[in-house]
C-alpha cells in the first residue's frame, strides 16, 4: 500500500504517509494537546486504519456482484474463509438480493400455474 525506494521496497513506519493520506481525504480531525514544554500543538488523528480499507474494498466489490474468489485474489488471500470475513453487506444490498430471488420464484410459480414449464 505504501511503496518505498528503500531496500525493503515498502515503508516500515507508515504513520507519516497514513497521516498524509487521511488528511488529503479529509478522514479525521485535528486534536490539540500540550507538549512537554506546555506549548499547544495540533496533530492530525483519525479512527480509520489502513486495514479498514481492505474491508471497505471487499464489501464494495461484493456489493458490485464480484465473486468471493475474485475478491480474494484481488486482496491477495488464499482462503475463501478469509475473504468471507472481509465482506460486509449493507442492508440495502441484502434487500435487493432477497427481492431479486423473490421475483424469480414468483416468475417460476406463475409459469408453472399457467401450464408452462
Amino acid at each position: 500500500m505504501f511503496p518505498s525506494d528503500g531496500a525493503a521496497g515498502h515503508l516500515g513506519d507508515i504513520k507519516c504517509a497514513w497521516s498524509w493520506v487521511t488528511g488529503m481525504a479529509k478522514i479525521g480531525r485535528y486534536e490539540e494537546h500540550a507538549d512537554a514544554r506546555g506549548r499547544v500543538r495540533r496533530q492530525w488523528t483519525t479512527d480509520v486504519r489502513p486495514h479498514d480499507l481492505r474491508h471497505t474494498f471487499a464489501s464494495m466489490a461484493a456489493a458490485a456482484s464480484h465473486s468471493l474468489p475474485l475478491i480474494g485474489r484481488l486482496l491477495g488471500q488464499r482462503r475463501l474463509s478469509s475473504t468471507r470475513r472481509y465482506t460486509h453487506f449493507a442492508d440495502t444490498t441484502l434487500r435487493v438480493a432477497a427481492n431479486h430471488v423473490g421475483e424469480a420464484v414468483l416468475r417460476k410459480r406463475n409459469r408453472t400455474s399457467s401450464g408452462k414449464q
